[in-house]
């Protein structure tokens, strides 16, 4: 089973797996000896107060082997035979649209 859990700890805890398998044990009610594998999805710190933390995003993999998956893999439509378009600026607005176009 994989879940996704909301993690604040201290930067010490965030360096070690062995401490974040004791924190999820802990708030997610879960035998930190099914759990398998851990992934940070997201890590973002948290330095508004005095005491610094971090933020993470784990994904746990209880009881099952992780995915090595590093990345999604996009497929786009073949746009050769299309009508051409020209997208004036390479910023935000200018690369979603050409993304549309495809």
């Amino acid at each position: 089973m994989i879940r996704e859990y909301q993690l604040r700890v201290l930067p010490r805890e965030a360096a070690q797996e062995d401490s974040l398998k004791q924190t999820l044990s802990r708030e997610a009610g879960i035998d930190i000896s099914r759990i398998t594998a851990l992934q940070i999805i997201k890590q973002s710190i948290d330095a508004r107060q005095r005491q610094i933390y971090i933020q993470l995003k784990v994904r746990v993999f209880i009881d099952e082997q992780p995915v090595t998956e590093l990345f999604e893999n996009i497929s786009y439509a073949s746009v050769s035979s299309a009508s051409s378009a020209v997208v004036v600026g390479a910023g935000p607005a200018g690369l979603f649209a050409a993304l549309r176009l495809i």
